[in-house]
């Protein structure tokens, strides 16, 4: 008859010999060494993306450089009344584009900052976390205060803000025109800098805000560039497209 002893150790020399079973199947399921077939079929994957990020770039700098070559010849047209009337479209259409973010924008304007509050500015018994971090519709009533003092163009960490564009929530971020955007959100705005500088710390957005002590900061710049709009539908341009051709009939 096995005594207490003996029972101990058998255990042991089990749960020994278990967890040496269990460490190597570990190792060989995070640990395992990629097959040729695998990094073979990962390098040809990675070579696919590379020349399609190439293929991209070359249409990208193609369509740029025949808008220039349009607008160049644009420009150069006569002084006859057809050639005028066309003038007078492309003109529209330059307005409209820049009205749907379609082109890039540059001048004077301001640059709000927003983000969520130091944690060494949280206070012990503050438990209503969402007081703490930066929300959607701050974002969005900062957009709204800033078009109503006459921002021409205005983006977002980069992204340029149009009507159709989308600001939400997700979790402690914000996604805006699909993209996911981390704090702080860097808000640039084209436009009469006084005028807006003023919009915005008149508004009550900005008196919740830094009531709220989120970290802000507002300055007045010259040269700034607001980026077109990065995620250009087909039917934002097709229907542009389609009043000029309406117009030229």
């Amino acid at each position: 008859m096995i005594n207490k002893r003996g029972m101990q150790i058998t255990i042991a020399i089990i749960l020994c010999i278990l967890m040496t079973v269990i460490t190597a199947e570990a190792k060989s399921l995070f640990f395992r060494e990629e097959t040729e077939e695998e990094l073979s079929a990962f390098e040809s994957t990675k070579k696919d993306y590379e020349q399609e990020l190439e293929a991209n770039q070359i249409r990208e700098e193609t369509a740029d450089r025949l808008k220039n070559e349009y607008d160049a010849r644009i420009k150069a047209l006569g002084d006859n009344e057809i050639e005028l009337r066309i003038k007078e479209l492309y003109d529209d259409l330059s307005k409209a584009e820049l009205i749907a973010g379609l082109t890039e924008v540059s001048g004077s304007g301001i640059v709000f900052s927003i983000n969520d509050r130091s944690r060494q500015d949280v206070m012990i018994n503050e438990i209503d976390q969402g007081l703490l971090i930066v929300h959607s519709y701050q974002v969005f009533s900062i957009i709204n205060e800033l078009k109503k003092a006459g921002a021409q163009a205005i983006s977002i960490n980069g992204e340029r803000i149009i009507a159709s564009s989308e600001i939400f929530c997700t979790g402690g971020n914000i996604k805006i025109n699909g993209h996911m955007n981390t704090p702080p959100y860097v808000i640039t705005a084209i436009g009469n800098p006084d005028h807006l500088h003023k919009g915005i710390i008149d508004s009550e957005i900005y008196t919740e805000i830094t009531g709220r002590r989120l970290r802000v900061t507002l300055n007045k710049e010259n040269n700034l560039v607001v980026p077109k709009y990065s995620g250009i539908s087909d039917n934002i341009t097709n229907t542009l497209t389609e009043v000029v051709k309406e117009e030229i009939r």
